[in-house]
C-alpha cells in the first residue's frame, strides 16, 4: 500500500442492484411489436416462395412488390430487437 493513500478497509463495495420484476407495459410492447413483425416477415417469405419459379427465382416485378412489406416488417422488428436486447440485459 502506498504511504500517501489512507487505509480505509470499510469502503462501500459495489453490489448488484436488487432484481426487479419485468415491467408489464414492456412485455405488452414486446408482443405488440414482435407479433405483427414476425407474421409479416413470415408472410413475405411464404409469398416470395410461392411466386418463385422452380429454381426459387423471383421476377423483378414480384421482388419489387415485396419490398414495401419487408420495410413494414423491419419497422416492427428493429424496435422489437432493441426492446429484446434491453430485456435480456435486465433494463426493463
Amino acid at each position: 500500500m502506498s504511504p500517501n493513500l489512507p487505509n480505509t478497509p470499510d469502503l462501500p463495495t459495489a453490489s448488484h442492484p436488487p432484481d426487479r420484476e419485468p415491467a408489464a407495459w414492456f412485455t405488452v410492447l414486446l408482443w405488440v411489436l414482435g407479433l405483427p413483425g414476425m407474421l409479416t416477415l413470415v408472410g413475405v417469405v411464404l409469398v416470395g416462395t410461392a411466386l418463385g419459379d422452380r429454381h426459387g427465382q423471383l421476377s423483378r416485378d414480384d421482388a419489387y412488390s415485396l419490398v414495401p412489406w419487408l420495410l413494414v416488417a423491419a419497422a416492427f422488428l428493429v424496435p422489437w430487437s432493441i426492446c429484446v436486447n434491453r430485456r435480456t440485459k435486465g433494463k426493463n
